[in-house]
């Protein structure tokens, strides 16, 4: 937990395992879960952040059917691009195999792997918002209740960050796992309004790993509140805490080679 000027948020970082990520919930124990309305450990915070490799796959889509859409989708993009370049040559300098909006279908299905699609794309144009809308089961999920209560999640406009061959742009080839949005970020605010995305993407540089890494941005609104709430259930001693406090100043005042003569630790 973080409390940044009397703002409580809560960051979870997870790795689901494939079968338990359809029913997701965390719960305080009974022996607390009086002092507050619900039981939803999540909805005691001002912010909350759920991030990591959450498991859930792109379904209904062979490996071929992903790879031919994100393919389609590149070549069209990059064939737009042509227009404002000197020659069809300069098009292809970004290394993407989906080099014109004339791709053969063989090419495609078999060369579909080395994909970066730009971050400027205009909402309409996202083709990530197909697998996302019709195909995603964390998406699915969310929408149906079955996890993630009151989450929101920044657009997608990146393709998905897994599985790729390590140390390459490569989608692995050998077991054909489908393309997916593994790695996601979500939040949920108790204010609308209060939290703000900027940025949500993925850092294709970083290869070391079968899956992308993803970052986001946000802007959260810090105010001022009460200081006088009881944690921790009731059980949280705010003089202890200052306590505490006061002598881990002092001692790091004592090994910056400072001398204090109002407090003695034995």
């Amino acid at each position: 937990m973080l409390k940044v000027f009397k703002k409580n948020s809560m960051r979870f970082s997870w790795h689901l395992a494939t079968l338990t990520k359809s029913s997701i919930k965390i719960y305080i124990s009974n022996s607390i879960s009086s002092f507050y309305p619900s039981r939803d450990l999540t909805g005691r915070f001002d912010y909350v952040f759920w991030f990591g490799d959450l498991n859930f796959r792109i379904e209904k889509m062979t490996f071929e059917e992903v790879t031919k859409y994100l393919c389609e989708h590149k070549s069209r993009e990059i064939s737009s691009s042509t227009n404002n370049r000197k020659s069809s040559h300069d098009s292809s300098a970004d290394g993407s195999s989906c080099t014109s909006s004339t791709t053969t279908a063989s090419s495609i299905t078999s060369n579909t792997h080395q994909i970066a699609f730009s971050n400027n794309q205009t909402p309409n144009a996202n083709p990530m918002k197909h697998l996302i809308d019709n195909h995603d089961q964390l998406m699915s999920c969310i929408k149906q209740g079955q996890a993630f209560h009151k989450f929101i999640e920044p657009v997608i406009t990146f393709p998905p960050t897994y599985k790729y061959d390590t140390d390459s742009d490569v989608y692995e080839t050998q077991v054909k796992r489908v393309p997916s949005f593994t790695d996601r970020i979500l939040y949920r605010s108790k204010r609308l309004g209060h939290i703000v995305n900027s940025q949500y993407n993925c850092v294709p540089s970083i290869r070391t790993s079968d899956h992308r890494p993803v970052f986001a941005l946000f802007k959260a609104q810090l105010m001022a509140g009460r200081d006088d709430i009881p944690l921790n259930a009731g059980s949280f001693n705010r003089d202890v805490y200052l306590n505490g406090l006061r002598r881990r100043a002092i001692e790091a005042g004592s090994n910056d080679g400072r001398h204090h003569d109002d407090c003695s630790i034995s």
